[in-house]
Parts: C-alpha cells; sequence; structure tokens
C-alpha cells in the first residue's frame, strides 16, 4: 500500500512523553494548578486474576466473597468482579483461600499474580481518581455532575434569591511531567426558589390552559436540588397525573404516599398536596439490574432550581453580584487550592485514601517556567502601524485611525418606527462624521419610517428596498425580539442577500455613549460589505488558515450546522466562510471535507496559486474525541485534497494551470463542486504541508505568574502571549497552553492548543518532502490570529477564524436553519 493510499490512524500511546516545544520569547516565572503525586518507594498497583470455584455469576456474590479476606488483601483494593488490584504483592503469585455463601457453601478463591502496572496506566490513573471522589466524600463535600461543593460556607445574596456554592474540581492523568493531581476553585448558582415556586408562577402568567406546556418547556432537562439530602437531579418529565398523597411501595415492600415518606424519612411536612410530581430517570449505567427501569420522583416543593435564567444572565446588577463569588483572584485562588491540599493532608482519614495506595500528595503546586511572545504588530490604513499594549489593546488606533480596506457607504437604507426618527437621525449624523475619522465613506441613507414595529411591516419595506445597486439594510428594533431578529436576517441572507444590521434602540439612545457604539457599529459594516479593519505583520506565506465550529441545532430534529472559514490571503485579514447543515442521518465530518475543498477552490480563485501549507483550527473537540477526531475527522481533510491529486494524475491534467480569469480550471469555467472536476486544476505533484489542531476553551487548567517569590509568594494574571508548552502538558500529544488576553478581574483562562495531525512528521508521508511547521511557528501563528477577530479591537480566547466559524454557525443554527445565499460567502456579513 503507497503512502499515497495508507489509512489514517492514531498512533499508539508512546512509552515517553511526546515533547512540543518552541522557542524564544521572554522568560517568566508562572506555576500552574497541578501538583505531584509521590509514589512511596516499594510500593506500586499490582493486578491479580480472581477465579472461584465452584464458579459465581453474581457480581455481588463475587465482592462478598473477595471481601471475607481483608487481613490478605489489606485495607486498599480495587475490584471489578473479575480483575483485583492491590497496593502491595500478596506472599505468593498465586494464593488460594476460602470464602463462605451466605448460604454457607464453601468457595475456592484463587488471586493469580498478572503484573505490575506502570506509572500512569490506565487502571492506576481510574483508582488514584476514584480515590480523589472519596476524598471528597470523607470531606463530606457535595457532588454535583463531576464537581464537588461545600454548602457549609454557601454565600448568600438574599437580594437575588441566589446561593453561590463554593467547590474543587480534580482530575488526576498522566503528564509530560508525571503523574500529576490537577486541581481547581470552581462554583454553584443555586436559586432559592423552590420548583412548586416557578409551577405557581407559570400557573399565574399562562393560565390553565398552557399551563403544562409551558411548565415542561421551563422545566424538562433543568437539573434540580434537593436540599434534604443536597442531591442533584435532572428533570425528566412531570408527572401531572400523581401528587404527594399518590401511593408507592419502598424498597421494604410496604405501601406509603410520597408526604407519608417524607415526613417519616426526613421529617418534612409537605404543604402543598396537589402539586404534580417531577420524574427523573437516572444514566442507564445507574439503574438498577435485570432491565427494570429506575424511576425517582420528586416533590416539587422540596427541589430548588439550580442555574441562571437568560433573564438573571442579561440582567448586569444580578451578574456582578454573582461574579463577586465567582470571579476569583489569582492570589485568593492559589491560597484556596493550597487550603484544600492542607485540609487533606491534616485529615487522617482523607490523607489514608492515597497513603493506602502508596501515595502523597505535594503540598504545593508546581514552579514553572514559560514564555512570553513578542508582542504584534497592528497593520492600519495609510501605512500606519501600532505595537500593541501589554493589555493588548489598540481600540484608540482602531477608531482614530484609516481601516485597511475601507468601502465605501453609498446606498443604503435605515428602517425605523415612527416616533424614534429624531434619535435615529443622531445615529446617522454620528456615523457619518465617525466614519470620516476611520477612513470610511458613508452616504445619507434612505430613510424608511414605519406605522409600527410589526415583523411583517418590516418586511414588506426592506424587500421594497432592495434594489440593484443597494448595499446595506439597518434596522431599528424598539425592543430586541428574537422571532423578528430571525425573520430579518431569514430575508437578508437567504432570500435577497445584502448586508444586513440590526441596532437595539436602547443601545443608541445614550448621546453620552453614542459615539462609541457608533464606531463599533461603523467597523462592523465595513467588515459586512468585504472590508478589511487590520492585519498582523506575518511572516508566512501561500498559507491557508481554516477555523471549524459546530452548532447542534436541538430545534430542527437534532440538526447540526458546521461553520468552515478559510483564510484568502497572508495577511489573513480576508475570509472565505461556508455552512453546512447536516441532514438526517449524515455525518458532520462527511460533509466538512466537500467545505474545506471549496476554501481551497477560492484561495486558488483569489490568489492564482494555491497554498503551500493549510493549517486547521477545529473548535469544540473534547479530550475523549480527540482519537477520533485525528482519525476520521483529519482524515477526511486528508483525503479530500490527496484524492484530487490523484484524480488529477490520472487524468493527465494536472498541470494546474488557468486560463488568467482568477478560476484556474484551464476552461474557461467556474468549479462544478465535483473533485473530479476540481483534478484539473491542480499541479501534478500538490503536497501541501498540512497541520492539524483542536482548540479547547472550556477548560480548568490556570496559568498564574510569580510575581515575587520567597517564603509567601505573590501571584497575578500573566500577560497576553504567554506560553506555557511543558511539564504540564499532555503525555501523548503535542500541545501548548496560550494566554491570549488581559483580564481585570478574576483569573484569566489560557487557551489549549493540541497538535494533532502533522503530515510531513508522519512517516507514511515523510517522503512527499511536506513543508512542516515547528512548534515555534504555530505558537506564533495561533497568537497572531487571536488579534485578527474583527468584532473587538484586542485579542480574543481563540484564533480569529474559529470565533468567525462559531459567529457563522450560530447565526444559521438559531435564527436562520438555512444555508445563507453563497453571494455573502467573501463577506463577514454574519458579525
Amino acid at each position: 500500500m503507497s503512502p499515497r493510499t495508507s489509512p489514517s490512524s492514531t498512533p499508539p500511546t508512546p512509552k515517553e512523553p511526546v515533547h512540543y516545544r518552541g522557542v524564544g520569547g521572554k522568560p517568566i516565572k508562572i506555576t500552574s494548578n497541578y501538583l505531584q503525586l509521590r509514589q512511596k518507594k516499594g510500593s506500586g498497583i499490582f493486578e491479580y486474576e480472581v477465579k472461584f470455584n465452584p464458579p459465581v455469576d453474581n457480581r455481588d456474590q463475587r465482592f462478598k466473597l473477595v471481601n471475607q479476606h481483608r487481613e490478605l488483601l489489606g485495607p486498599a483494593k480495587s475490584f471489578d468482579g473479575t480483575k483485583l488490584y492491590v497496593p502491595k504483592k500478596i506472599r505468593d503469585t498465586e494464593v488460594t483461600v476460602q470464602s463462605i455463601t451466605i448460604t454457607g457453601e464453601n468457595v475456592n478463591v484463587t488471586f493469580k499474580f498478572k503484573k505490575q502496572k506502570d506509572q500512569g496506566d490506565w487502571d492506576m490513573i481510574y483508582i488514584l481518581n476514584v480515590q480523589f471522589n472519596k476524598i471528597m466524600r470523607t470531606l463530606q463535600l457535595v457532588q454535583h455532575n463531576r464537581n464537588h461543593f461545600d454548602p457549609t460556607v454557601a454565600h448568600k445574596i438574599p437580594a437575588y434569591n441566589l446561593e453561590v456554592w463554593p467547590g474543587y474540581v480534580t482530575a488526576v492523568d498522566m503528564f509530560e511531567g508525571g503523574l500529576l493531581l490537577q486541581l481547581d476553585v470552581v462554583s454553584r448558582v443555586l436559586r432559592t426558589e423552590t420548583v412548586r415556586d416557578v409551577l405557581t408562577s407559570i400557573f399565574k402568567k399562562y393560565g390553565a390552559k398552557d399551563f403544562k406546556t409551558e411548565a415542561e418547556k421551563a422545566l424538562l432537562g433543568t437539573s434540580v436540588l434537593t436540599r434534604y439530602n443536597n442531591k442533584s437531579y435532572v428533570v425528566d418529565d412531570i408527572d401531572f397525573d400523581s401528587t404527594p398523597m399518590t401511593s408507592f411501595t419502598n424498597h421494604s415492600g410496604q405501601t406509603m404516599t410520597f408526604y407519608e415518606y417524607y415526613e417519616k424519612n426526613y421529617s418534612l411536612k409537605i404543604v402543598d398536596t396537589k402539586q404534580p410530581l417531577l420524574v427523573s430517570r437516572p444514566k442507564k449505567r445507574a439503574q438498577a439490574t435485570q432491565g427494570v427501569e429506575t424511576i425517582i420522583n420528586l416533590v416539587p416543593e422540596l427541589c430548588l432550581m439550580t442555574g441562571l435564567t437568560d433573564a438573571m444572565r442579561a440582567d448586569f446588577k444580578i451578574m456582578k453580584e454573582v461574579g463577586n463569588f465567582t470571579r476569583i483572584s489569582p492570589e485568593l485562588r492559589q491560597e484556596k487550592l493550597l487550603a484544600y491540599i492542607k485540609r487533606v493532608r491534616d485529615n487522617p482519614e482523607a490523607k489514608a485514601h492515597l497513603e493506602d495506595w502508596g501515595f502523597e500528595v505535594c503540598p504545593f503546586t508546581m514552579p514553572l517556567e514559560g514564555r512570553i511572545l513578542t508582542p504584534e504588530v497592528m497593520c492600519f490604513g495609510n501605512n500606519y502601524r501600532e505595537t500593541v499594549t501589554p493589555k493588548a489593546d489598540w481600540g484608540r488606533a482602531a477608531t482614530t485611525k484609516p481601516v485597511l480596506t475601507a468601502i465605501p457607504v453609498t446606498k443604503w437604507a435605515i428602517f425605523y418606527v415612527d416616533k424614534n426618527e429624531k434619535i435615529v437621525q443622531n445615529f446617522c449624523k454620528c456615523i457619518q462624521q465617525q466614519g470620516i475619522k476611520m477612513g470610511i465613506n458613508y452616504s445619507a441613507p434612505k430613510p424608511v419610517k414605519l406605522a409600527n414595529d410589526r415583523t411583517e411591516t418590516y418586511l414588506a419595506k426592506i424587500r421594497d428596498a432592495i434594489i440593484p445597486g443597494a448595499q446595506l439594510i439597518v434596522t431599528i428594533f424598539p425592543q430586541m425580539r428574537t422571532d423578528r431578529y430571525s425573520a430579518i436576517k431569514k430575508l437578508c441572507y437567504v432570500d435577497q442577500p445584502i448586508a444586513s444590521q440590526v441596532i437595539n434602540l436602547k443601545t443608541i439612545s445614550n448621546e453620552k455613549k453614542l459615539v462609541s457604539v457608533v464606531q463599533k457599529i461603523a467597523l462592523q459594516i465595513n467588515c459586512k460589505l468585504g472590508g478589511e479593519l487590520w492585519a498582523c505583520q506575518t511572516p508566512f506565506e501561500d498559507l491557508m488558515v481554516v477555523g471549524i465550529d459546530v452548532y447542534h441545532d436541538k430545534t430542527s430534529g437534532g440538526r447540526s450546522v458546521a461553520g468552515v472559514v478559510t483564510s484568502m490571503n497572508d495577511t489573513l485579514s480576508r475570509y472565505h466562510s461556508v455552512t453546512v447543515i447536516q441532514q438526517q442521518g449524515q455525518e458532520v465530518v462527511n460533509a466538512l471535507a466537500p467545505a474545506f475543498v471549496q476554501g481551497m477552490v477560492k484561495y486558488y480563485e483569489v490568489n492564482n496559486r494555491w497554498p503551500k501549507h493549510i493549517v486547521v483550527f477545529r473548535d469544540g473537540v473534547g479530550d475523549g474525541q480527540l482519537d477520533t477526531t485525528a482519525q476520521h475527522e483529519a482524515g477526511q481533510f486528508i483525503r479530500a485534497f490527496q484524492h484530487i491529486t490523484e484524480e488529477g494524475k490520472e487524468n493527465g491534467n494536472g498541470n494546474g494551470h488557468g486560463n488568467g480569469n482568477g478560476n484556474g480550471n484551464g476552461n474557461g469555467k467556474r468549479w462544478s463542486g465535483k473533485l473530479e472536476d476540481l483534478s484539473r486544476m491542480l499541479p501534478n505533484s500538490y503536497n501541501p504541508g498540512f497541520t492539524f489542531v483542536v482548540v479547547q476553551k472550556r477548560i480548568n487548567t490556570r496559568i498564574l505568574a510569580i510575581k515575587q517569590a520567597g517564603p509567601k509568594p505573590i501571584y497575578e494574571n500573566p500577560p497576553p502571549g504567554t506560553v506555557l508548552d511543558h511539564t504540564v502538558t499532555r503525555f501523548k500529544y503535542k500541545d501548548f497552553f496560550l494566554v491570549p488576553q488581559n483580564v481585570n478581574q478574576g483569573t484569566v483562562s489560557p487557551t489549549h492548543f493540541v497538535v494533532l495531525r502533522e503530515l510531513g512528521t508522519e512517516p507514511a508521508y515523510r517522503e512527499l518532502n511536506m513543508p512542516v511547521l515547528d512548534a515555534t511557528d504555530v505558537q506564533k501563528l495561533a497568537y497572531k490570529l487571536t488579534h485578527m477577530y474583527y468584532n473587538w479591537p484586542g485579542t480574543v480566547r481563540v484564533p480569529a477564524p474559529v470565533q468567525y466559524a462559531h459567529k457563522l454557525c450560530d447565526l444559521v443554527g438559531q435564527h436562520i436553519h438555512r444555508v445563507p445565499s453563497v453571494e455573502l460567502n467573501d463577506r463577514l456579513y454574519y458579525l
């Protein structure tokens, strides 16, 4: 099998850690929220095979038989019914002992030694994670999902009926620096209102007719907390036919009502005996055996709501109050981490969970050294250059210097309700004045007054205004309404393609803030019309970067919407965007490859040459999906352009010469969308470099700069551009952490970059001499791209093409539900 056709496969887990280190930049002393797990000399984890004679099929019975030999096995063990793990070797290689069943029968139990586990082996990691769950229970912390919280020190916010529970998240894994514990501080927001309170308010608002429908909308899928035992449940259904007076049979065979059950077991008297019951169905692995579905009924009056509503999230005052407890400074975060470790080490029972397995946790986080990348130089119009400040902000330059490429706005219309005319006039005057400062010429718009703010009125008037040569439709909403917003975006982006800007009246009503608001709108409009705002100085030539994100649309039968955004020039300031809507039963990965190839074709049409190197940044991939993504998704992209080249060779038409008109297919026709037709456009031996990078932003890693060393160090947030690419990075992946932003409150969250595929370094492709970007290049490229998101004059958490893809698929998935017109693909119309 030739290297060309060899299947993409994930390499096996290496015995040694994979290094991926860049060079250059300024060194910085840092620490991270990782602690070493020290293994005591002479200890280990030993695997034994367990056999029963006569055979015992019942798993629970096997556990009871093994538990009769604690003196032989010691205080710590892990048994799954077949394999036994212990921290100390049993005296002989094979030992047979006798156990007694409940009925008095003798069973011979044989423990046969298999092997000692290597440090970092999956079974060892699993056992250690189980021990930390036991430690949490010993410290009387309450579990919710995978995190643990301490309700005894909850922060109450009575003004908004909220509580914030502080807690911890732990994870043991094998990293480049060995076996480490990752420990972070987390928070959980609870509402002090009960589910019954929510049901009552729904009944008052909608009445009996729509009560059931609205109650299900509000509650199904939400998580609730039962304060009598501090347990969390997901609401899967509402049983409107049952009440607290409904009878059930408990595990002892007694029949009683729910009212009687709670009074007897928890001394709780239920007030409302007519409220419906909530239904929670535990996950399958937690359900009873023998195929019987476990159903838990909950009384709304005894359940608290968790999390914040959308209305709460939109309330600045509430979020500020909550943020006082959830946004923790680097100094306080480190203090809380070390306090937890001290608590574990000082508690004999908690400490024993680790010591019994021969481990202890280090009392301090690891001292590390990072690098601060060189600040970027931003390029604007009229050859203006500005070096980015330590806070990674160039807002002043963005609004006072000419944009890189300005699109004059000469033919546009603005739609508003008649009574808001004065505010709209001020807006139009302001945008013309501010546009001049940024080098953007705004002519006077065509004003369209509306008699009312009905959606039909807006749509009718907009249809009339979309005439040949029209560039832009601006609509002013008295209040933001999702249905009206969706209808207008669908009209302007699908039915009659034109740039659309929707503005909330409240946003432009405050005269003191009008100038800053208008500046942002003016820049946004320039992007939507195909303009460029700024660029980074970049040494990369003939490089195409790709950003991919996927939105799962729950309202359309579970379809997924993917955004694929590809760069079109060396300054990474122009992009081509393609939307892919997954059809029923279709894998998203299969739909991404044609969209990716479409971006390659567009790159050729613009530059009259093919990219020499392609770097794909893929968002939304969790740790459990990395190997699958490397093999299947990255493999789809690789096979896409390889198939094109192979077809070109077979057809003998792979000379790649265009006809000078920009579409490069040698016969004056545009690409049909078929790979076999595209093959004629490519050079005879097209082997571009290919790098596939996963971007993870929802991570628990934190990086703290050591401002002052010593017995009592002082910590602060590291500056933007800080890179950490060793010790706490993954054992079997090429990866690094990048701090792209400056934050004024709380602790900054780094972004995790995992390089899954580099074709030029893989044995099957080495003979093709593909170009390879080294670790330094990828790190610099990632940081440069965090400067290129045009909706914000500062750095963002992910590379710009990823953020663009996120905005694109969110717009389509939430509002349009259809593929936008191809006429808009060369513009950032979704900003």
